[in-house]
């Protein structure tokens, strides 16, 4: 009974240690669970932290990529005003200058056409005389029966008519006009006519025929954009009554130097602004009668800077703007600003 009481007491004992261990065991694990669900809770905290923060520095990397590429824009922007500025005081400047040397141009250009004035009633009278000599001739021609008598009279008439013909050395005076040769035999004339140094015009004429035929050549490779201006064509030829002819003249003479003067004004300005990209006549305009009323150039500009390309329509008379049309580039620059600012140009 004694060892039964002591075995009794050992298990309760036991049963009681255990008991107490395995309550300490559950307020473990009650810890434990507690510790875990706030680690959980600093965990998920921890990570909307980290997302939260790497949202607010990608808008961050983001803002400073755009002032970044706003600062180059400035840059740029800055820049192309800059030069833009300087190319304005450059043009100022050619515009200073042009203008005193226009005062200076204006008082020689009344001089020369007084001067002009007079010579081309020189000139005038000097055909008249070729044509009255011309006749002469055929009616040498007929009076005489003898081959060697109308030949020699022939000779005599020709010399006569060289003579006379010296008189149309006053072409030289006139704008650029210089006579290269003149012929003419057996009722058959012929004269050669260099204009501006940039067109060599040729006058045939035949006994019999109905009029007189003017054939207009450029001078050389180097002219041929000047013969595009007058005529668009590599060469061109006329018909006229010979009463005409004096009047044909000095219309095509006015023409031709028109075009040799516009075509080497262009080709300076070419050398001078290397944004011209193109240079080439356009159709001109004609009256009812077949007459040309109008000589025109067009000029394409490109500007790499603003990214704008735009023609603008020139009068070959005196340069004067007739039409401005923009390629691509308008949405930059704007078609309104420069058409108005070409328009304006006097």
């Amino acid at each position: 009974a004694l060892l039964k009481d002591v075995r009794c007491q050992m298990e309760e004992s036991k049963h009681g240690r255990l008991t107490r261990a395995l309550e300490g065991l559950k307020a473990d694990m009650a810890w434990f669970h507690q510790v875990k669900e706030h680690t959980r809770g600093i965990s998920k905290a921890s990570k909307e932290f980290v997302a939260e923060k790497r949202e607010h520095m990608a808008a961050k990397r983001r803002e400073f990529a755009a002032r970044a590429e706003l600062n180059e824009r400035l840059k740029a922007a800055r820049k192309a005003a800059a030069d833009i500025t300087a190319a304005n005081k450059a043009r100022e400047e050619q515009l200073t200058t042009i203008e005193s040397k226009a005062n200076n141009v204006d008082s020689e250009l009344t001089q020369m056409e007084a001067e002009r004035a007079e010579l081309e009633a020189e000139i005038q009278h000097g055909l008249t005389i070729v044509q009255n000599a011309s006749a002469s001739v055929a009616k040498a021609r007929q009076s005489f029966s003898s081959t060697q008598q109308t030949e020699a009279l022939l000779l005599e008439d020709e010399n006569s008519v060289s003579s006379k013909l010296n008189m149309l050395k006053l072409y030289e005076k006139c704008s650029g006009m210089k006579i290269q040769s003149c012929r003419a035999l057996h009722g058959a004339f012929s004269c050669s006519i260099n204009v501006a140094d940039a067109f060599l015009m040729e006058l045939n004429y035949t006994e019999g025929s109905d009029g007189v035929t003017i054939v207009v050549n450029p001078c050389g490779a180097k002219n041929e954009f000047a013969m595009k201006l007058f005529s668009q064509r590599d060469s061109c030829s006329f018909s006229c009554e010979r009463e005409a002819l004096t009047c044909v003249i000095q219309a095509l003479v006015t023409q031709m130097t028109q075009a040799a003067s516009a075509a080497k004004e262009l080709y300076g300005i070419r050398a001078e602004c290397h944004n011209i990209c193109e240079l080439a006549p356009v159709s001109s305009q004609y009256d009812g009668l077949g007459h040309r009323t109008r000589m025109a150039v067009r000029i394409g500009c490109l500007g790499m800077q603003l990214g704008v390309r735009f023609s603008v329509t020139l009068a070959v008379k005196d340069l004067s703007c007739l039409d401005v049309d923009v390629v691509y580039g308008s949405e930059v620059v704007g078609v309104d600003r420069i058409k108005g600012a070409l328009l304006s140009v006097p």
